[in-house]
């Protein structure tokens, strides 16, 4: 009997020190709490983005540890929290928000939590906690670059443009150039106008400040002109 109860012991600790590495070996921070809002785990990844140990953070309250606001600058209240709203709802939570640091250092994250279930009952919450700080980094950069490329060929193609209006205005210049010159730059300058124009949509798009206004048009005009220009 002492020998079956040392093994089954040996294996629990086993299967403990099994489950301790996967949570350490995960990227993103992982926290649990109990229904009460107690924290009962705090994985390696955890540990590094808010600058505390798991010994010292177990056991205490989720507020005393997890601090965010929305985007918008506004502070979560603790039940505003995704790892309470998760017990409160019943249901998986994921927002994208701003962690604060024990030194008052902030930094972007996508949180997601979802309840913890054990016979059909709630008994507590885990929390997956991601740093997007460089992929925030990486878009802006981007956006950037297309913002800067846009502007560039923007002001050669205003150039182009400018130099296509002197040329028609020119009472000399051959019939050739008049009918067969010009009007195929002009459109493709236009075609290129609208693409860059496009391209700074996306850009905005992606970056939330994209503006839409309601305006009328024939459906029938706009196939022409697209097939006009191909």
């Amino acid at each position: 009997k002492l020998v079956l109860d040392f093994s089954e012991h040996e294996l629990v600790l086993e299967a403990k020190a099994r489950n301790d590495a996967i949570l350490s070996a995960v990227g993103s921070g992982l926290m649990a709490v109990d229904t009460g809002g107690t924290i009962t785990l705090f994985n390696a990844a955890a540990e590094s983005l808010f600058k505390r140990s798991a010994r010292e953070v177990i056991g205490l309250r989720v507020e005393d540890v997890f601090k965010a606001e929305t985007p918008s600058g506004t502070p979560l209240t603790p039940e505003r929290y995704p790892l309470m709203r998760a017990m409160a709802e019943k249901r998986i939570m994921a927002e994208s928000l701003v962690c604060i640091h024990t030194d008052g250092s902030k930094f972007p994250a996508i949180v997601t939590a979802a309840p913890v279930m054990r016979d059909g009952t709630i008994v507590g919450a885990v929390q997956d906690l991601r740093d997007i700080t460089e992929e925030q980094m990486l878009e802006q950069t981007k956006s950037n670059f297309v913002s800067l490329v846009s502007h560039e060929l923007r002001s050669t193609l205003t150039l182009i443009r400018w130099s296509l209006e002197k040329l028609k205005l020119r009472s000399d210049r051959p019939k050739d150039v008049q009918t067969g010159v010009v009007p195929p730059m002009e459109s493709a300058a236009n075609r290129t106008l609208s693409l860059i124009r496009a391209m700074l949509d996306v850009s905005k798009i992606e970056t939330n400040a994209f503006e839409t206004t309601g305006t009328e048009f024939q459906v029938s005009s706009l196939v022409e002109k697209s097939l006009a220009e191909v």
